[in-house]
């Protein structure tokens, strides 16, 4: 499965890349983008594995040090897994709070089998 290209439209725009500052070659967004970016996938049927959470402050991005991962039950169809990952995902970033004055920022480790 190939990532929905609104999807990748969203991270274009959106995002926070991730390589300068961690040499990761990944992209962040604000909680706002994340939310409107688990709802593009959950269209498209695809399973959200986890995420890393980052914390911006005085314009400066730093590890939280906080992730989520959502593993397939014995049993469970790749449908459930991806209905259930994609609940799991909406959640956590809802409910995620940050130190006071740091803004969250959160990537999203999407399985693309």
């Amino acid at each position: 499965m190939s990532l929905p290209q609104r999807y990748a439209d969203l991270l274009a725009s959106n995002g926070l890349d991730l390589q300068e500052a961690f040499c990761i070659a990944d992209i962040a967004l604000d909680r706002r983008s994340t939310l409107h970016a688990i709802d593009i996938l959950a269209e498209d049927g695809a399973t959200i594995l986890g995420g890393d959470v980052y914390l911006m402050s005085s314009g400066k991005l730093r590890l939280a040090l906080a992730n989520w991962y959502t593993e397939a039950l014995p049993g469970e169809s790749m449908d459930s897994l991806a209905r259930r990952s994609i609940a799991e995902s909406r959640q956590y970033v809802t409910c995620f709070e940050g130190p006071d004055g740091e803004v969250p920022y959160f990537s999203l480790v999407v399985d693309q089998i």
